[in-house]
């Protein structure tokens, strides 16, 4: 069955590979993910204090943007812990031979900003 979750599709059902299911491995990367972006600092003054980050990982097919406009400052650690749930969490989803979901996505039409809106950094789409 598919459900549409947080920043994407992703394919839920009984698959399970070793010690935990495909999809549950997918879910915690997904809510670490989560997480980490709902708590990065996003606090401006100017436009050039926001930086785009991706926070896409290796294990979740997405047709939605995969970026998020946070505060300069907070930008590494975020990519950091991005990394670190990909490591972690999509590391087991390949090691156990797990098989993601690829989408049929569109072309995007539109390409995602950063900018500095009333205090706090915000993700913009601007079309091609």
């Amino acid at each position: 069955m598919l459900s549409l979750l947080g920043y994407g599709l992703a394919l839920l059902g009984a698959a399970h590979c070793g010690n935990e299911s495909c999809d549950d491995l997918q879910g915690q990367a997904r809510r670490a993910i989560h997480a980490a972006v709902d708590a990065a600092d996003r606090s401006c003054s100017v436009d050039g204090d926001c930086a785009l980050v991706n926070h896409g990982v290796s294990c979740i097919d997405s047709c939605d943007s995969e970026q998020t406009s946070v505060a300069s400052s907070a930008a590494r650690a975020l990519e950091a812990q991005v990394q670190a749930a990909d490591d972690e969490y999509c590391g087991q989803f390949w090691h156990q031979s797990c098989k993601r979901l690829l989408l049929p996505c569109a072309p995007p039409s539109s390409v995602a900003t950063s900018s500095c809106q009333q205090g706090k950094c915000v993700t913009t789409f601007v079309p091609r």
